[in-house]
């Protein structure tokens, strides 16, 4: 390897899929039958697939790519692992609700959940937890623009290995993006104030910073940072109906 394992942060699609991959070796059954048939119906997620079923099909929404072209999620190596999550706006809300402690979840999967709230590595302001990026609250949008910068998540950055790994806070904000060739999303909340935003674009939405005004109250002033007023000091309502099954 280039660095030392645990001394550098490299952003890798593979290394995502690959703890995926191990994590359903380790319980016997493929991925994609324990996502579908275990997780998502225990999180009460009832428009989330894996593999879209045929009569869900005509709510499978397409993305557009650069050049403006409907496309859909491409085949690829550990690509259910990955980045194979099809989902719903309302389901991608009862996502960070069970996050937050909000769903109504066993013990054990209560517990699975706050594991990937485990902060193991330090870049700057940001903490590295399990997939989820974590922030002190309240949070300042140019740090959150800063961790969720190109340099950020196109190059390898030096840094501090978290010993013993930082538990689990409710004042904290965790975000996390993600993009594939004509699909973007970001979701971002904060625990302690029972704040979550989603945002799922049907193009590449890399990071908060290609969509600023939209981004919710995360220096818990009430305003967007200087970006105007921004009414989500208490918490969203539930969503009411699910919308087409966009990529997660």
């Amino acid at each position: 390897p280039t660095y030392a394992a645990g001394t550098y942060r490299l952003y890798s699609n593979p290394s995502i899929g690959l703890f995926g991959y191990l994590a359903a070796r380790s319980m016997g059954e493929p991925f994609d039958g324990l996502m579908e048939e275990k997780l998502f119906p225990a999180l009460g997620l009832s428009h989330t697939f894996i593999q879209v079923p045929p009569d869900q099909m005509g709510n499978y929404a397409y993305g557009y790519s650069k050049d403006d072209k409907p496309v859909r999620v491409a085949p690829g190596p550990l690509d259910s692992e990955t980045y194979g999550v099809k989902t719903t706006a309302a389901d991608m809300i009862r996502f960070l609700d069970a996050n937050m402690g909000g769903a109504n979840l066993d013990e054990t999967l209560r517990r699975a959940i706050l594991a990937t709230h485990i902060g193991y590595y330090r870049l700057g302001d940001m903490t590295q937890g399990l997939g989820w990026e974590i922030y002190a609250y309240p949070t300042p949008l140019d740090v959150l623009l800063a961790g969720n910068s190109s340099g950020v998540i196109l190059q390898p950055n030096k840094v501090t290995s978290l010993v013993p790994p930082a538990r689990p806070e409710d004042n904290v904000l965790l975000d996390k993006s993600g993009t594939t060739n004509g699909f973007g999303a970001y979701v971002v909340f904060v625990p302690a104030r029972s704040i979550r935003h989603r945002d799922i674009g049907e193009q590449e939405l890399s990071h908060p910073g290609a969509r600023e005004g939209r981004i919710p109250d995360i220096d818990g002033t009430g305003r967007r940072a200087g970006l105007g007023d921004h009414p989500l000091r208490a918490p969203l309502p539930a969503a009411k109906a699910d919308g087409e099954v966009k990529r997660s």
